[in-house]
């Protein structure tokens, strides 16, 4: 799946901000400068249709990491750990559409 983004203005940026899409490779919103970018941040004060719209881009990606995930599962012990943080990841994004796992929590590893 190609890296999607999308340009947004709402009360937690100032201004216009390019935001991308949770990828198999950095499986959390995130700016353009790599940092995490919370879910209940980037719907904050839209209007439906702009909520909506993010909900189908977020739950597409969710499709295309658990698809990854279930994949790796399929490779055997050498995959297991791959697979399990893959899988993770899909539960955090889902948590983060009841306000759970907050964006902070996505801090890539250093």
């Amino acid at each position: 799946m190609p890296t999607v983004s999308i340009d947004i203005k709402n009360t937690g940026f100032n201004g216009w901000t390019r935001l991308y899409a949770p990828t198999v490779d950095a499986p959390y919103w995130r700016d353009d400068g790599g940092a995490a970018v919370g879910y209940a941040e980037i719907t904050a004060g839209l209007a439906e249709k702009q909520r909506a719209e993010i909900d189908e881009i977020h739950l597409a990606a969710i499709t295309e990491i658990a698809r990854a995930g279930i994949t790796l599962a399929r490779g055997g012990r050498s995959q297991h750990g791959a697979a399990r943080a893959t899988i993770t990841a899909t539960k955090r994004l889902l948590d983060e559409v009841i306000g759970m796992s907050p964006a902070s929590s996505w801090a890539p590893a250093a």
